[in-house]
């Protein structure tokens, strides 16, 4: 097992700082993370970073993780690899400058503000504006693509196999375009969007095809306008 990373590592380790942006050049506009090179989102715990880096910072700090190396601590830490080894990462998030200070007095601030009735709910900088229309913009691209739902069933036909693929490809196509709606999402890297998407693609199938069938009796109407019958198997 590899050498453990505290947070009482050598002071001598964690005093051999990686090169800092100089003072005049505060923006972190097309800046790079100091940790991985992703793009940077802002000045976090007193490095530019992006957020999957401040995010796994915050994380480590919090939960006073103990982390090990298998690979002699000299691991490359880059937007692919980043993920490959944490004590090498959080190693690496020391020497560029991170603070542990900062993340403890960042809960201290939290939990010391009272509930306010007058704040927003919701502090990502998403609202239920933004959110109506991203469901107008991918209602809009269903509708070209789908047809009418409100054809007679009996029109309908009985889904195969391969009508079931095509229409879990085109509500997850259509699930991209909705998210490509909310500037929150486009402001996370590539890494994390694929896997937002991912996570929460089976209950996007689930709710589409509830809500399609919401008025039908033993049918399920899926987004080709095809129709799976109660106890029908596909072909």
């Amino acid at each position: 097992m590899g050498k453990k990373l505290t947070f009482n590592e050598d002071p001598r380790l964690l005093s051999e700082r990686e090169p800092r942006l100089s003072p005049g050049d505060t923006s972190p506009l097309n800046q790079l993370c100091a940790i991985c090179n992703d793009k940077a989102t802002g000045k976090h715990y007193n490095v530019i970073s992006c957020d999957g880096c401040k995010g796994f910072f915050r994380r480590s700090v919090r939960k006073n993780q103990k982390y090990a190396c298998r690979y002699g601590r000299s691991c490359t830490v880059d937007r692919e690899k980043r993920n490959h080894c944490r004590y090498c990462r959080l190693k690496k998030c020391f020497r560029a400058g991170m603070r542990k200070e900062a993340v403890q007095n960042e809960r201290d601030r939290i939990s010391s503000r009272r509930p306010s009735f007058e704040e927003p709910a919701d502090v990502s900088g998403l609202s239920v504006q933004l959110l109506l229309r991203a469901e107008l913009a991918s209602r809009q691209i269903d509708s070209t693509r789908l047809g009418s739902r409100e054809a007679d069933v009996a029109d309908r036909r009985v889904a195969t196999h391969a009508d079931v693929f095509d229409s879990m490809k085109q509500q997850l196509l259509i699930l991209v375009e909705w998210a490509k709606c909310i500037p929150a999402f486009l402001q996370l890297c590539l890494e994390d969007q694929i896997a937002l998407l991912r996570t929460h693609a089976g209950e996007h199938l689930l709710l589409g095809a509830s809500w399609r069938s919401r008025h039908l009796h033993g049918f399920v109407l899926l987004g080709n306008s095809s129709v799976v019958t109660r106890g029908a198997q596909g072909k």
